[in-house]
């Protein structure tokens, strides 16, 4: 009886929006509506954004040319400096997701691409059938994939963590992946030869160089080690390091080079992250700094100045720090770009200049991490996690995305000109337009400080109806709903926070947002139904 009355109150509501929106024509082309640059917003929001981007690449040959890519939206480039980013092509793979690419360091027209099935958490994903290692000569107008699964192991649940050159013979390619390191001596080749290397085995996540040495970052039977190997002589690798023990282990190992040492970012699991110096000449091991701290970014937000190697970059929490080496003072440097960092790059061409690649898109700065600029026009990698369209105004728009919040875009200076604007921060969820007042919106975002918002002046103020009421946010399973018919009726549902009932998810109803303490309990379900255990997903 419950489930049919659920249905029938979802057809009502399918049928009333019918009867006051736009007659249907799937004819119609798309429009594309945003946001693609960094919503407008009174103030500064640390989660205000348009997207996540999970690296930048910076062209070795030409000045003002960059790639970024997202796990989920794909692979853009920019040939201006990042004042406008373009989509890469990566539309026409069968995978548009990208977790990594990179240019060929003699041509800047050519560049090698990872596309995956989707993001793993926030790492690059599985390879899959119809993924691989894609190539592109004409700087992204066609593609080809020169590597599937079949060419690293026949494994479709394989993942490459990246690709690297031989600085010394460009030609020669190496793939990191899952199960080992693939590489082939001529990446140009119309049909591309691979060969793996039978040593190390396991996880390859990260690669650098220094003169003919090569350094591996390798997890193998739950053991991080530090291979080096000679560009002369890949059949024979050394471990120069083993990193971790069974009481603190390893989340990700990450290096770079720093004139003839590695700088190593140690995460581990739990406990406060690291950053050690290793010496090839004599193999040994020395910490840095003991109380860093990787929140994002998989070990990969640290990044040497080429131009000045006493100057090291390295995230820490939602921020990034700056280390002189080998004394490792800190400086304090600006925080005003998105909070959730995952790649740090310098340019090869400037010294003062810097970039991110953030959760919220792509931040660039000129004075050394001083001060930072959103350069995110065009990037359209914003996930969206739920959206309403008002019903009086068809150009106003409500959405709430993962990682950036809730955006509207709006007439915000009625004169007929619609733009974004950030309205509250954390990742984002359900958002509800009142189909008789486009003012009147509901935004909501997850956990800490979360909640269904109410405001009737279009979200430039807000009030917390699970806050105002006592209710416990209902977090990623956050649902809202107006009545079809009494738009001033609103179903949300909730978390209890203790009791027999602690963590189980029910549903309530208020006709007052903005009064506390007015909001009725509808459902309990462990009462009712003799559930103990259960949660509300949807309404």
């Amino acid at each position: 009886m419950l489930i049919y009355m659920v249905r029938s109150v979802a057809i009502l509501f399918f049928f009333s929006f019918s009867a006051l929106s736009q007659e249907w024509n799937f004819n119609n082309n798309w429009q594309f509506l945003g946001p693609d640059s960094l919503p407008a917003s009174p103030k500064h929001m640390s989660s205000s954004g348009i997207g996540p981007i999970e690296f930048i690449r910076i062209c070795q040959s030409e000045p003002g040319m960059y790639l970024a890519g997202s796990l989920s939206g794909g692979l853009f480039y920019s040939d201006n400096g990042g004042k406008q980013w373009y989509n890469a092509g990566s539309d026409e793979w069968i995978y548009s997701a990208c977790g990594w690419a990179d240019f060929y360091p003699e041509d800047k027209m050519s560049w090698f691409a990872y596309s995956n099935i989707a993001g793993a958490n926030g790492k690059p994903g599985k390879i899959g059938t119809e993924g691989g290692l894609m190539r592109t000569r004409n700087g992204g107008t066609t593609w080809s994939r020169i590597a599937d699964f079949k060419d690293f192991g026949n494994n479709p649940f394989q993942t490459i963590y990246g690709t690297r050159f031989d600085p010394e013979n460009p030609s020669r390619l190496f793939v990191m992946t899952s199960d080992g390191i693939y590489y082939t001596e001529d990446c140009l080749q119309a049909f591309v030869k691979w060969q793996l290397l039978p040593q190390p085995k396991g996880w390859i996540y990260d690669m650098d160089f220094i003169g003919n040495k090569m350094y591996v970052c390798n997890f193998y039977h739950g053991q991080w080690r530090l291979y080096e190997f000679s560009t002369s002589a890949l059949d024979k690798p050394k471990e120069v390091v083993e990193v971790g023990v069974s009481d603190k282990k390893l989340r990700t190992l990450t290096i770079e080079p720093i004139r003839d040492r590695l700088i190593v970012y140690v995460d581990f699991e739990s406990g406060p992250d690291a950053l050690w110096e290793y010496d090839p000449a004599s193999h040994t091991t020395m910490e840095l700094i003991k109380n860093q701290k990787v929140n994002f970014g998989s070990g990969h937000t640290l990044a040497v100045n080429p131009h000045n190697h006493s100057e090291i970059f390295c995230g820490y929490g939602t921020g990034v720090r700056l280390y002189r080496y080998p004394e490792m003072k800190q400086e304090k440097l600006d925080g005003h770009h998105h909070v959730d960092i995952e790649y740090v790059a310098f340019d090869p061409f400037d010294s003062t200049r810097l970039y991110l690649a953030t959760h919220g898109g792509v931040y660039i700065s000129t004075d050394k991490g001083q001060h930072w600029d959103g350069s995110s026009r065009g990037l359209g990698v914003a996930e969206v996690m739920g959206m309403d369209v008002s019903q009086t105004d068809p150009n106003e728009v409500v959405i709430g995305c993962f990682h950036d919040g809730s955006s509207v875009l709006a007439d915000w200076d009625k004169n007929g000109n619609y733009y974004w604007r950030s309205v509250n921060g954390g990742d984002a969820l359900t958002a509800i337009i009142d189909p008789k007042d486009a003012g009147l919106i509901y935004t909501s975002n997850q956990f800490t400080g979360g909640g269904i918002f109410y405001s009737a002046d279009t979200a430039k103020s807000n009030q917390n109806i699970h806050q105002l009421n006592g209710r416990k946010t209902s977090g990623w399973e956050m649902a809202a709903v107006l009545h079809p018919e009494n738009n001033q009726l609103l179903f949300f549902n909730f978390m209890h926070g203790s009791g027999e009932d602690k963590n189980n998810i029910d549903v309530c109803r208020t006709t007052n947002p903005t009064e506390p303490n007015t909001v009725e309990t509808i459902s309990n379900f462990r009462e009712s139904h003799g559930l103990k255990k259960y949660k509300v997903y949807g309404l």
